[in-house]
């Protein structure tokens, strides 16, 4: 299982096997010099990077079938006026595809999107692949992460916001979204130091009761 997750490793940054797609309506990566950052600089009416992830955070895939979550749209259009946002997924292209023109049929969010084997992927410790915040060329201090997993190296710990995972049931997830639009105003506009890690860190017991994997909402 290890030689297997290894060979995935060093398929996905082999030059000889990226996918070189043309862009589409979102700014795709340039994967031409994996030495060099996958993002254009930021625009100047941003300051701060969202990194987001689709399963299980924005998203459920139910057989093929996408379920939003709850007040998804609302979060968009809040985050959207104050963050730059990325979507950064190790799911398949197509699907990555399929649920970015699902969520921007009316408007466009995103600002990139970041493809599995368009990524630099680093082995942890353990052997798993991780999310390499470095190759997106920002500053990591401007730099949240949101996910339901944590597919970060140790030393961007400091970005990650972890939040329950949805799975597609409404009933128990109606306002997790809002209360994480909250939260994320909250920490872009305190900006302490101009660090916004020292920010999260400020919020980090409300985040653990209102917003993580090991509550209910």
């Amino acid at each position: 299982y290890e030689n297997m997750k290894f060979f995935f490793y060093i398929f996905l940054n082999n030059s000889k096997f990226h996918n070189k797609k043309s862009p589409t309506k979102n700014e795709k990566v340039n994967s031409n010099n994996l030495n060099q950052s996958f993002l254009p600089a930021i625009k100047p009416n941003y300051k701060y990077s969202l990194v987001i992830n689709l399963d299980e955070t924005l998203i459920y895939n139910n057989n093929g079938k996408i379920i939003l979550r709850p007040n998804l749209f609302h979060f968009l259009d809040i985050m959207k006026e104050i963050y730059e946002l990325i979507i950064f997924s190790f799911e398949s292209n197509s699907f990555i595809d399929k649920v970015v023109e699902t969520i921007e049929q009316k408007n466009k969010y995103f600002d990139h999107v970041l493809y599995a084997n368009q990524c630099t992927l680093k082995l942890n410790n353990s052997g798993t692949l991780v999310k390499d915040l470095e190759s997106l060329g920002r500053d990591l201090k401007n730099i949240i992460v949101i996910d339901s997993k944590s597919h970060l190296e140790k030393k961007y710990q400091n970005n990650m916001i972890l939040i329950k995972g949805f799975y597609g049931n409404d009933l128990i997830d109606t306002n997790l979204l809002k209360i994480l639009g909250y939260i994320l105003q909250n920490i872009k506009k305190e900006n302490y130091e101009d660090d916004i890690r020292l920010s999260i860190e400020k919020h980090k017991n409300t985040i653990k009761a209102y917003l993580s994997n090991n509550t209910n909402i």
